[in-house]
Protein backbone atom coordinates (compact mmCIF):
# COMPACT_ATOMS: atom_id res chain seq x y z
CA UNK A 1 0.00 0.00 0.00
CA UNK A 2 2.76 2.49 0.87
CA UNK A 3 4.50 1.81 -2.47
CA UNK A 4 1.31 2.90 -4.27
CA UNK A 5 1.17 6.11 -2.27
CA UNK A 6 4.82 6.85 -3.07
CA UNK A 7 4.26 6.06 -6.75
CA UNK A 8 1.16 8.29 -6.93
CA UNK A 9 3.00 11.10 -5.13
CA UNK A 10 5.93 10.88 -7.56
CA UNK A 11 3.57 10.79 -10.55
CA UNK A 12 1.67 13.85 -9.31
CA UNK A 13 4.90 15.72 -8.67
CA UNK A 14 6.12 14.83 -12.18
CA UNK A 15 2.92 16.17 -13.75
CA UNK A 16 3.18 19.38 -11.72
CA UNK A 17 6.80 19.91 -12.80
CA UNK A 18 5.93 19.21 -16.45
CA UNK A 19 3.07 21.73 -16.34
CA UNK A 20 5.42 24.31 -14.85
CA UNK A 21 7.94 23.72 -17.64
CA UNK A 22 5.24 24.25 -20.27
CA UNK A 23 4.30 27.56 -18.67
CA UNK A 24 7.97 28.56 -18.50
CA UNK A 25 8.26 27.88 -22.24
CA UNK A 26 5.67 30.59 -22.96
CA UNK A 27 6.98 33.07 -20.38
CA UNK A 28 7.75 36.44 -21.93
CA UNK A 29 6.27 39.61 -23.34
CA UNK A 30 4.62 39.77 -26.76
CA UNK A 31 3.13 42.76 -28.59
CA UNK A 32 0.98 43.51 -31.62
CA UNK A 33 -0.25 46.81 -33.03
CA UNK A 34 -3.80 46.69 -34.37
CA UNK A 35 -4.63 49.45 -36.83
CA UNK A 36 -7.93 50.77 -38.14
CA UNK A 37 -7.36 48.71 -41.30
CA UNK A 38 -6.81 45.56 -39.23
CA UNK A 39 -10.20 45.87 -37.52
CA UNK A 40 -12.34 46.96 -40.49
CA UNK A 41 -13.80 43.50 -40.96
CA UNK A 42 -14.63 43.01 -37.26
CA UNK A 43 -18.40 42.67 -36.92
CA UNK A 44 -18.81 41.11 -33.48
CA UNK A 45 -17.46 44.00 -31.40
CA UNK A 46 -16.77 47.65 -32.15
CA UNK A 47 -13.44 47.27 -33.93
CA UNK A 48 -12.37 50.78 -32.98
CA UNK A 49 -12.02 49.56 -29.39
CA UNK A 50 -9.30 47.18 -30.56
CA UNK A 51 -7.08 49.78 -32.25
CA UNK A 52 -3.80 50.25 -30.40
CA UNK A 53 -0.80 48.38 -29.04
CA UNK A 54 -1.64 45.13 -27.30
CA UNK A 55 0.92 43.59 -24.97
CA UNK A 56 0.68 40.10 -23.50
CA UNK A 57 2.84 39.21 -20.51
CA UNK A 58 3.03 35.50 -19.65
CA UNK A 59 4.83 34.52 -16.44
CA UNK A 60 6.32 31.15 -15.54
CA UNK A 61 3.97 30.89 -12.55
CA UNK A 62 0.97 30.51 -14.87
CA UNK A 63 -0.34 34.07 -14.69
CA UNK A 64 -0.81 36.53 -17.53
CA UNK A 65 -1.57 40.19 -18.04
CA UNK A 66 -3.00 41.96 -21.07
CA UNK A 67 -2.19 45.62 -21.62
CA UNK A 68 -3.57 47.96 -24.22
CA UNK A 69 -1.53 51.09 -24.86
CA UNK A 70 0.47 50.34 -21.68
CA UNK A 71 -2.66 50.23 -19.47
CA UNK A 72 -3.41 46.96 -17.68
CA UNK A 73 -6.75 45.62 -18.95
CA UNK A 74 -6.89 41.92 -17.98
CA UNK A 75 -5.15 39.68 -15.46
CA UNK A 76 -5.67 35.96 -15.21
CA UNK A 77 -4.16 32.50 -15.32
CA UNK A 78 -3.12 30.26 -18.18
CA UNK A 79 -2.34 26.63 -18.83
CA UNK A 80 -0.33 25.31 -21.76
CA UNK A 81 -0.67 21.71 -22.94
CA UNK A 82 1.33 21.11 -26.10
CA UNK A 83 0.24 23.84 -28.49
CA UNK A 84 -3.10 24.44 -26.75
CA UNK A 85 -3.33 27.51 -24.51
CA UNK A 86 -6.19 27.99 -22.08
CA UNK A 87 -6.68 31.52 -20.79
CA UNK A 88 -8.81 32.24 -17.72
CA UNK A 89 -9.60 35.91 -17.13
CA UNK A 90 -9.81 36.92 -13.47
CA UNK A 91 -9.84 40.73 -13.24
CA UNK A 92 -9.68 43.88 -15.33
CA UNK A 93 -11.96 46.25 -17.20
CA UNK A 94 -11.63 44.18 -20.42
CA UNK A 95 -11.82 40.81 -18.61
CA UNK A 96 -14.48 38.35 -19.64
CA UNK A 97 -15.80 37.20 -16.30
CA UNK A 98 -19.52 36.57 -16.88
CA UNK A 99 -20.89 33.01 -17.03
CA UNK A 100 -18.62 30.71 -19.03
CA UNK A 101 -16.73 33.62 -20.61
CA UNK A 102 -13.60 33.61 -18.45
CA UNK A 103 -12.01 30.73 -20.31
CA UNK A 104 -10.75 30.80 -23.90
CA UNK A 105 -8.83 28.04 -25.66
CA UNK A 106 -6.36 28.79 -28.46
CA UNK A 107 -3.88 26.88 -30.56
CA UNK A 108 -0.59 28.73 -30.51
CA UNK A 109 2.20 28.63 -33.05
CA UNK A 110 5.65 29.96 -32.29
CA UNK A 111 8.07 30.77 -35.08
CA UNK A 112 11.25 32.60 -34.11
CA UNK A 113 10.05 35.71 -32.28
CA UNK A 114 6.41 35.44 -33.42
CA UNK A 115 3.44 34.04 -31.51
CA UNK A 116 0.23 33.35 -33.45
CA UNK A 117 -3.15 32.47 -31.95
CA UNK A 118 -5.91 30.41 -33.57
CA UNK A 119 -9.22 30.22 -31.73
CA UNK A 120 -10.26 26.72 -30.68
CA UNK A 121 -13.07 27.72 -28.32
CA UNK A 122 -13.97 31.19 -27.10
CA UNK A 123 -17.52 31.89 -28.21
CA UNK A 124 -18.51 34.09 -25.28
CA UNK A 125 -15.64 36.60 -25.39
CA UNK A 126 -15.42 38.03 -28.91
CA UNK A 127 -13.16 40.92 -27.93
CA UNK A 128 -10.49 38.58 -26.59
CA UNK A 129 -10.76 36.37 -29.67
CA UNK A 130 -10.38 39.32 -32.04
CA UNK A 131 -7.49 40.93 -30.13
CA UNK A 132 -5.56 37.64 -30.13
CA UNK A 133 -6.23 36.39 -33.64
CA UNK A 134 -6.17 39.46 -35.90
CA UNK A 135 -2.36 39.66 -36.08
CA UNK A 136 0.69 37.72 -34.87
CA UNK A 137 2.39 38.95 -31.69
CA UNK A 138 6.13 39.64 -31.63
CA UNK A 139 8.37 38.92 -28.69
CA UNK A 140 9.47 42.17 -27.09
Amino acid sequence: MSQRVVFLSVALLSLTVAAGRAQDALAGTYSAVLSTDDVKAVKVVDGRQLVGTWTLVFKGNGTFEVKMNDVSRVKGTFALAGDELTLSDKTGDFACVEGNAPQGVYKITRAAETLTFEKVKDETCPGRAMALTLKPYKSS
